[in-house]
């Protein structure tokens, strides 16, 4: 620990840094626009992007948790893919559906970072496999066999297996662990289905 004592205003510095703007210019980084306002907590690197740029980044990766810098209060405030707008299609290789079937407004999404209420969207072609079966191709498992409005990644369910057999940890406990990483002081109310 005596190492570190010299460091810590350094470390701390540093930690404080990614609370703000930190170094990164105001300027997308993908477009080079200016005035980007958003950023991924997921994404490596916390760099700023516009809404385009930020939509199109998470296409691929609808649970990643975003922020948005607010001008008036000067810091980050937490938002989510689908209130800035990102809607996901299964089927069709996310590209729309025409005989789309809208998901729940309120359908939820469990994953290892958090407990995330997302836009969703079926494929609803002849053909298409039942919802469940599309969530499942996805690697989310729905709650529900029937009009699933609930799913669970794999990734959480292997994760909460793992820590149940090393840990005995309870089902409740390992999902108010989840609610503590969307909002630790109780204070943001988390989505439920």
């Amino acid at each position: 620990l005596i190492s570190w004592k010299e460091h810590r205003q350094e470390y701390l510095d540093a930690c404080l840094g990614l609370d703000g703007r930190g170094r990164f210019s105001h300027d997308c980084a993908e477009c080079q626009i200016p005035h980007a306002t958003y950023r991924c907590r997921d994404c490596f690197g916390n760099r700023l992007y516009c809404l385009p740029c930020l939509l199109k980044q998470h296409r691929n990766h609808p649970l990643h948790r975003i922020e948005v810098w607010n001008d008036c209060k000067v810091y980050f405030q937490a938002t989510s893919l689908s209130e800035v707008g990102l809607h996901i299609q299964l089927g069709h290789g996310g590209f729309p559906c025409e005989f789309q079937i809208r998901g729940d407004k309120d359908f939820i999404v469990i994953d290892t970072n958090g407990i995330h209420q997302i836009n969703i969207s079926f494929c609803g072609c002849i053909k298409a496999p039942h919802p469940r079966q599309q969530l499942l191709e996805v690697g989310w498992w729905p709650s529900t066999p029937r009009d699933p409005q609930t799913a669970a990644t794999m990734n959480v369910l292997r994760t909460f297996h793992i820590l149940n057999l090393q840990g005995q940890i309870a089902p409740t406990d390992f999902y108010r662990g989840l609610e503590q990483l969307m909002c630790a002081n109780g204070l943001s109310t988390i989505p439920v289905s």
